[in-house]
């Protein structure tokens, strides 16, 4: 699937397949594996991702409401586009992953973070490790909806 837009801004991104997404994913570590499948998933932006918390997921409904953003090491009570707002589905294999994580996490409550970071005691979204920021999953945020056109989103 081709995104033109994307391809004349950026032309050294190339769209993963879905069979290198999930052998990418199986070699990431855990919850980082599930971030990466969330952004394949659905398409959101990696801001949109980091600053989810479990009052987003929306289990009955299969879907994931984006509302707010962790860029540049703040939470902002919105999003890039009015667009961006809109829920997004949530595959069975997401929905699965995600259950798992909420197990998992001592940080399920509600108003946590989806990724919360252990190192901040899940007071903000995981931030990197050692305490970097994630830079270089940055760009990302800049391809709008990155993944999305394998993975059932359309992209804008």
């Amino acid at each position: 699937v081709t995104i033109p837009a994307s391809e004349e801004e950026h032309p050294e991104i190339r769209l993963l397949s879905p069979d290198e997404v999930f052998s990418l994913i199986e070699r990431l570590p855990n919850p980082i594996n599930i971030a990466v499948l969330l952004v394949a998933a659905t398409g959101v932006r990696i801001s949109e991702c980091l600053g989810l918390r479990w009052r987003h997921v929306l289990w009955d409904e299969n879907r994931i409401s984006i509302e707010q953003v962790f860029r540049r090491g703040e939470i902002l009570n919105r999003t890039k586009t009015k667009a961006s707002k809109a829920p997004v589905p949530m595959c069975e294999a997401l929905a699965r992953s995600l259950n798992e994580l909420r197990q998992q996490t001592e940080y399920s409550r509600d108003e946590d973070f989806v990724f919360a970071s252990p190192t901040l005691d899940g007071k903000r979204p995981l931030w990197g490790q050692r305490g970097q920021p994630l830079e270089s999953l940055d760009q990302i945020d800049d391809a709008p909806h990155f993944f999305g056109a394998d993975f059932g989103r359309s992209a804008p």
